[in-house]
């Protein structure tokens, strides 16, 4: 499970982690301190379902080869979701008080290869 784009692992609180449950990825939550980015990324074999707990932001998820995205604007209640190679970024609003979200990651199937027709010659 990467975590690469977290400038900070103090800022993520994990309830679940990869393999506990099958085909889930992990459950955690994140605060985002005001004004912070969590930098565009996609992740290539998860969906992520996001909740927001509190405080404000932008999500901006683009279409995998999009040059511009969705952004809509996150507070508490706001349920947002992104799938496998969707490029995605959150933006913490400046402010006094952080983004908290809750996100699950769900493992993709994997796409089978369609089956061929057999010619006979």
């Amino acid at each position: 499970r990467g975590l690469l784009h977290q400038e900070s692992q103090e800022m993520i609180k994990d309830f679940l982690v990869y393999d506990e449950i099958p085909g889930i990825t992990n459950v955690s939550t994140v605060s985002i301190p005001p004004g912070m980015v969590i930098e565009k990324h996609a992740h290539p074999s998860k969906y992520e379902i996001f909740l927001v707990n509190g405080g404000r932001g932008v999500f901006r998820v683009w279409e995998v080869g999009a040059p511009e995205g969705d952004e809509p604007e996150l507070r508490q209640g706001v349920c947002c979701t992104v799938g496998p190679e969707e490029p995605h970024d959150i933006c913490a609003e400046k402010g006094e008080e952080p983004l908290v979200i809750t996100y699950l990651g769900v493992v993709a199937p994997e796409s089978k290869p369609t089956p061929q027709a057999e010619v006979s010659l």
